[in-house]
């Protein structure tokens, strides 16, 4: 499946205290938007840095309140994970803010038999929720402190149609690889998109209707979700599972 010669950039598992800035840094410099699936307790910790993103135009996802696998969990707990994480979205920006886009954690048990999760994905219909998974994998969760081989590994594996690419905005490897895997793309002729616009090219979404335009975010503000009460941002070391770290405390 092509995509047109086009790249869109993802990011999983922040934000992170010590990584998320200065990605957002390089993407500012490259005047390039992406897409960041958020965990909610770490949402719940820096709501400074989901309202950093959404200011500078990026798109939110979904990415789970505490990044474990959902085929372990009751269809009570796999809504928890989906509504904590909104209600951590909507409490750092002041508003209601849908986030409609939703990348599974652990994502191999999904790719296997995604049939396993009928409650998820009676969820992902009810809320009217797109699953993104990702074409090329950076893998730079695996090449710690390995920034070249980041590099040379997406350099190897990105199709000439482009494709959509996992990165984990928890690993200072990624930042210190980030600015030359953005200038090969340039060089290799690569267009940048974002996650809502090739969903729009490909399949006529319209991309307000994955995530309003950041512009008029809270142009119809309405009161934020509250969080079930059952999930607390200091669990999350104890609970996730598959989880990248940078090796903060964040």
């Amino acid at each position: 499946m092509g995509f047109g010669h086009q790249i869109a950039l993802t990011f999983d598992d922040g934000p992170d205290l010590a990584t998320t800035p200065s990605i957002l840094d390089i993407l500012h410099s490259y005047n390039i938007k992406a897409t960041f699936f958020v965990v909610g307790a770490r949402a719940e910790q820096h709501p400074d840095l989901i309202k950093r993103i959404v200011s500078e135009g990026h798109t939110l996802g979904n990415h789970t309140y505490y990044h474990r696998d959902l085929t372990k969990l009751t269809p009570e707990q796999v809504l928890e994970e989906l509504w904590d994480t909104q209600a951590a979205i909507d409490q750092a920006l002041g508003s209601h803010f849908q986030v409609t886009l939703f990348r599974p954690p652990c994502a191999a048990s999904y790719d296997i038999e995604p049939a396993r999760l009928p409650s998820l994905q009676e969820a992902l219909r009810e809320q009217k929720m797109y699953r993104v998974m990702w074409t090329v994998d950076s893998n730079d969760w695996a090449l710690r402190d390995q920034p070249e081989s980041i590099v040379t590994n997406l350099a190897q594996s990105t199709p000439e149609g482009g494709g959509v690419i996992l990165f984990h905005d928890t690993q200072p490897q990624t930042v210190e690889a980030l600015p030359k895997i953005l200038e090969d793309y340039r060089a290799s002729g690569f267009k940048f998109n974002s996650v809502r616009g090739l969903l729009d090219q490909k399949y006529g979404i319209e991309p307000d209707g994955i995530q309003a335009d950041p512009n008029d975010a809270y142009a119809e503000a309405t009161l934020p979700l509250k969080a079930s009460g059952n999930n607390v941002p200091e669990d999350l070391h104890s609970l996730a599972e598959c989880l990248t770290y940078s090796g903060s405390t964040s």
